[in-house]
């Protein structure tokens, strides 16, 4: 009795965990497979985007988390651009031309899938997405900045 008490738990997590992953790949397929072919729209593993990121000067890293959160911890020379309640600020964009590479993410990837379909409505044509978010990057020791590391 000891052991299935013990067991039921973890198997039971174990299952969320393996649907969560199974979702989220569904997800990833509606969203970076079904897009049409003048726009690139791509999901990038932690690695393939930290690569891309570091080798590709011409790739802005776009922050869609709120301000509060891209002032503590953001991508090196990051933009803001807040994706709340379905909408996507992009007064910090104003600058980028639509058909410049952006890198976008947020804490774990949610909140940046969410807001890959503003960004094609905006106009955004290479829209790379950081799969897992700023977690992931940070645990893969990719660059990340502070206000306080930020050059000025």
């Amino acid at each position: 009795m000891t052991n299935e008490v013990f067991f039921l738990p973890i198997i039971v997590i174990l299952f969320l965990i393996s649907l969560w992953f199974f979702l989220e790949e569904v997800w990833d397929l509606a969203l970076f497979a079904r897009r049409s072919p003048q726009k690139d729209v791509k999901n990038l593993s932690t690695l393939r985007a930290i690569s891309l990121f570091e080798h590709h000067d011409e790739i802005t890293a776009v922050d869609v988390r709120p301000r509060g959160s891209f002032r503590k911890r953001r991508l090196p020379q990051a933009l803001s651009a807040p994706y709340e309640d379905d909408e996507l600020d992009t007064k910090d964009l104003i600058d980028l031309a639509p058909d410049n590479p952006i890198l976008i993410y947020c804490d774990g990837g949610y909140r940046s899938r969410k807001a890959v379909g503003a960004f094609v409505e905006a106009g955004f044509t290479k829209i790379f997405h950081v799969n897992r978010g700023l977690m992931m990057w940070r645990l893969y020791g990719g660059p990340t900045e502070t206000d306080s590391t930020a050059p000025s």
